[in-house]
C-alpha cells in the first residue's frame, strides 16, 4: 500500500486535509533520509504517537502500536523502492561513463 493510501486510511475521520498532506510530506522525507536505524525508529514512533492522538481526538480508536506498525510497513516498503531506484540510477550513470570512455578510446 502506498504512503498516501495509508495516510488516508489512518486519518479518514480527520476532517482537515492539512494534517493528511503534512503527514504525507513528513513520511516522504523520512523515506528519503539516511537516518541511522535507531533514529529512524525514534522519529517514526513520535510520528505514530501524534497520529494516534489525532485520530483518537476525532473519534477513532487506535493505539500507537497499530499506527506505528502501519506506518513502518509502508515507509520501509517505500524506502526499499527508493533505494532500488537510486541504485538503478547509479548503475546507469556508471554504464554511461564507461560507454563514453570506450567511445573515446575507439573501442565502440
Amino acid at each position: 500500500m502506498s504512503i498516501v493510501l495509508t495516510v488516508n486510511k489512518l486519518l479518514r475521520n480527520v476532517p482537515d486535509a492539512t494534517y493528511k498532506s503534512e503527514l504525507i510530506g513528513i513520511l516522504r522525507e523520512l523515506v528519503e533520509s539516511d537516518l541511522p536505524p535507531d533514529e529512524f525508529e525514534s522519529i517514526l514512533r513520535k510520528i505514530s504517537e501524534s497520529v494516534a492522538t489525532l485520530v483518537n481526538a476525532y473519534g477513532g480508536n487506535v493505539t500507537v502500536d497499530q499506527v506505528y506498525n502501519e506506518l513502518k510497513k509502508v515507509v520501509n516498503e517505500a524506502r526499499a523502492k527508493f533505494t532500488l531506484s537510486a541504485l538503478r540510477e547509479e548503475i546507469r550513470g556508471r554504464t554511461r561513463k564507461r560507454r563514453k570512455e570506450r567511445e573515446e578510446i575507439g573501442l565502440i
